[in-house]
């Protein structure tokens, strides 16, 4: 149990500091053309993507008889994160009153 923790911990700073890296992206890229600031939001949200691919694998989540639910697990973590990128990129880059 511990060992997982140890694990753990790293990865939870590494999903802090994406989050702080995608909240100053969205003020620092306010004034950007919609092309620009796309770009940038979807860089943003790769660096959260890393902790949510590689997370699981170092607290132990690879093992012989929880592969499948390892792989369904990490699937649904990276759609997720694909689609709060896609979502934050939509609204951010939509002009008011367009919706």
């Amino acid at each position: 149990m511990l060992h997982a923790v140890l694990y753990a911990i790293p990865v939870i700073i590494y999903l802090i500091v994406g989050v702080v890296v995608v909240y100053v992206t969205l003020r620092r890229t306010v004034d950007m053309p919609a092309a620009t600031r796309r770009a940038e939001i979807w860089r943003a949200y790769g660096v959260l993507l890393i902790p949510v691919l590689v997370g699981p694998i170092l607290i132990g989540g690879i093992s012989g008889g929880n592969f499948l639910l390892f792989i369904i697990s990490e699937l649904v973590l990276a759609a997720a994160v694909l689609t709060a990128a896609a979502v934050t990129a939509r609204r951010a880059t939509t002009v008011r009153g367009e919706l």
